[in-house]
């Protein structure tokens, strides 16, 4: 398996993705029918980079470094504010839980505080906008991200080697893997697309490269 080119070929992809959503994000409002495509997109494009990040650490070790803290230990502190980066690991669904609230609830809305406006369109209807700010932080996270994948390839070892020494010292069992079971967070069974063969695609290496690496 080349898994060099596998991997140049889905960041590629993943890129595209991402810089068609940052400019059908554009640099203002969008309609609510816009956001709800992008926030789909996302999900895509999330999911898809973190199994681009299984497959780049495949065959990495890390050994941890036991942490100093102490009365001489000065913490380093950041003077800037980083965006965090994207999650390494997939959302873990929830069994047996009950959602919150119904779907014919209505929303309550406060004026000045919620981040939507709306605007007249032809025959007097009302078409919600918004102002997608935390999703714009989301694609430009990824965008970095896809940047430089051996970094949180590193860094997703890192993670693997710490939840596997807390669960080796008695502590609560975390998942190993980032990838959950079943379907790929954002693949669609029903009205595929493209992006949703790729993320499939890249599903399918990563479980893959995530056996090899579980199995060590």
């Amino acid at each position: 398996m080349d898994w060099e080119r596998a991997i140049r070929q889905g960041r590629g992809e993943l890129l595209r993705l991402v810089l068609w959503m940052l400019v059908r994000a554009g640099s203002g409002v969008v309609s609510k029918d816009v956001h709800l495509e992008l926030l789909r997109m996302v999900r895509v494009a999330e999911s898809g980079f973190r199994r681009l990040v299984v497959m780049a650490a495949r065959g990495v070790s890390v050994r941890l470094v036991p942490t100093r803290r102490g009365p001489g230990v000065v913490e380093r502190r950041r003077t800037l504010p980083r965006r965090p980066p994207v999650p390494l690991f997939d959302r873990r669904k929830r069994f047996g839980v009950a959602g919150i609230g119904r779907a014919g609830d209505p929303r309550v809305t406060v004026i000045g505080l919620d981040d939507w406006q709306g605007r007249t369109v032809a025959g007097g209807a009302v078409e919600r906008e918004l102002n997608p700010l935390r999703l714009r932080h989301r694609l430009l996270a990824l965008q970095a991200g896809l940047g430089d994948v051996p970094k949180h390839a590193l860094r997703l070892a890192r993670c693997r080697a710490r939840r596997a020494q807390a669960t080796a010292r008695g502590g609560k069992a975390l998942p190993i893997s980032p990838m959950r079971p079943g379907w790929p967070p954002g693949y669609r069974i029903n009205g595929q697309e493209a992006v949703h063969e790729m993320l499939l695609g890249l599903d399918s290496l990563a479980r893959r490269a995530d056996a090899a690496a579980v199995a060590r």
